[in-house]
Order: structure tokens, then C-alpha cells, then sequence
């Protein structure tokens, strides 16, 4: 009998202990509009930075991969703005910095194949000629 008593207590405890570990736990629908409206405001403006970067990009020669590395490191600030608002909102450090990084690499995939297209079409502009 005191056994059962002794696992039942453990039991009791460890409902009672998630249940608060789930109450302090950060949720994805806590985020203000304000935030959100944030996040897209700065996205657009790392989009438009990296844009503007391609755009200006003279390098003849250089491979793309180099290339678009360097745009990259050139609009790397502006995602600064977007975790900052995530951790305002006591989003927690994991979970900010993988959603900055998961938008870095979806931004270089773009900026790679961005850069490797204008590179064909500078070889293939070359051969023609």
C-alpha cells in the first residue's frame, strides 16, 4: 500500500510540475500585431537591401557563390531589427535565432540563383558576340 501512495504521489508531482513548466512556456500566438507588423516591415526592407545589392553588384569573373556570399554579409544587419523585436516579446533565443537563420538561407538560395543566372546570361551574351 505505501508503495502505490508513493507512486501516485510521483505521478501527481510530475502533473503538477509540466503543468506549470507549460504554463511559463512561450507560444507562437502570444505575438503582439505590433510585433508581427514589425517582422514584415524589416523583412521587406533585408529584401529590398539584398535587391539593391544584386542590382549594384560589377564584378565580372567572380563566381556567383563568392558573389552572392558578399551581398549576403552586406545586408546582414537589417535581420538584426527582426530579432530584436522576437526577444522583446520574451520569444525564446532558440527559437529567434533559428527563424533568423531559416530567413538567411531562404535569402541566399534566392541571391544564389540570382547571381548564377546574371553569370549565364553574361557567358551566354559573350558567346554570342
Amino acid at each position: 500500500m505505501h508503495r502505490l501512495t508513493s507512486i501516485f504521489t510521483l505521478v501527481f508531482c510530475l502533473t503538477l510540475s509540466l503543468q506549470v513548466h507549460a504554463d511559463n512556456q512561450w507560444s507562437t500566438s502570444t505575438l503582439s500585431e505590433t510585433t508581427i507588423n514589425s517582422i514584415k516591415v524589416n523583412s521587406r526592407k533585408y529584401y529590398q537591401c539584398l535587391d539593391t545589392k544584386i542590382t549594384a553588384f560589377k564584378a565580372p569573373g567572380v563566381d556567383p557563390r563568392n558573389a552572392a556570399n558578399w551581398v549576403l554579409k552586406q545586408c546582414e544587419a537589417k535581420l538584426k531589427p527582426i530579432g530584436e523585436a522576437l526577444i522583446a516579446e520574451k520569444v525564446p533565443i532558440e527559437v529567434t535565432d533559428r527563424f533568423i537563420l531559416r530567413k538567411r538561407h531562404q535569402a541566399a538560395r534566392k541571391v544564389l540563383q540570382m547571381m548564377m543566372y546574371a553569370e549565364a546570361m553574361k557567358q551566354q551574351q559573350a558567346a554570342t558576340k
